[in-house]
């Protein structure tokens, strides 16, 4: 099948093999991708299910069909990557949401750290973005993001294995042991490093913290780096 298109499905908007297209989804169906009776179409729920489908008729802003088949967890791995990140500017903000829910990261945990650039961040354009990407990369879980907290309360609040990244790690993350299948929690500081007091938060909540190598990063670069190197390991 071409899995070229897909689109957002409600389970709101299925009743038994029949589908009807929001209306937003419609017209980029309609108008934008000048889609016709009988193509084929890739829906996902973003709950973890995927659909095979095909346009049975299309009114001016109602794009309706069959759905041929179900697919769970499309385009899913079986391991869960979620994130903490230092707050950072808009534009590198979207891309680092862009490309880790192309990677596969399950969550995103916004961080107040002490050397973050920004102090504030738009939940819902972020949730924008999460559903683009999810759209354009055929994943059918949408990756949830959270409103942001500082380290302190996510150390309380989480009993997955937590990394970090930091410059001053001693050691790569090929060094850490991962269990195979399992979930943890990526924490990715400011450009600037942590401060020496999260440092030793860090420390005191038995963090592993590794390097990323000896040139200084962007945060979404070292996102993109870590994640690549965890969907190795983990997979």
């Amino acid at each position: 099948m071409n899995l070229e298109n897909a689109f957002f499905i409600s389970s709101q908007n299925i009743s038994k093999e029949k589908f009807v297209l929001n209306k937003s989804e419609s017209n980029h169906a309609i108008r934008v991708l000048r889609l016709k009776k009988n193509q084929k179409l890739f829906l996902i729920d973003g709950k973890g299910i995927g659909y095979k489908a095909v346009i049975d008729n299309i009114d001016y802003d109602k794009v309706s069909g069959t759905i041929t088949s179900k697919l769970v967890e499309y385009g899913e791995d079986n391991f869960s990557i979620n994130i903490g990140f230092g707050l950072i500017k808009r534009d590198k903000l979207k891309i680092l949401i862009e490309k880790c829910t192309e990677l596969g990261v399950d969550s995103f945990q916004p961080l107040l750290l002490d050397r973050n650039i920004k102090k504030k961040i738009n939940i819902e354009r972020c949730k924008k973005i999460i559903l683009a990407s999810s759209k354009q990369c055929h994943r059918s879980r949408f990756p949830e993001i959270y409103k942001p907290k500082n380290l302190n309360d996510l150390m309380k609040s989480v009993n997955a294995k937590i990394i970090a990244a930091s410059m001053e790690a001693n050691q790569s993350l090929s060094d850490i042991n991962f269990k195979k299948g399992k979930s943890l929690i990526l924490i990715i500081g400011p450009e600037g490093d942590f401060s020496n007091k999260e440092i030793e938060l860090l420390k005191e909540n038995k963090v592993d913290m590794f390097n990323l190598g000896p040139r200084r990063l962007r945060s979404e670069t070292a996102a993109f780096k870590a994640i690549s190197i965890l969907n190795n390991e983990l997979s």
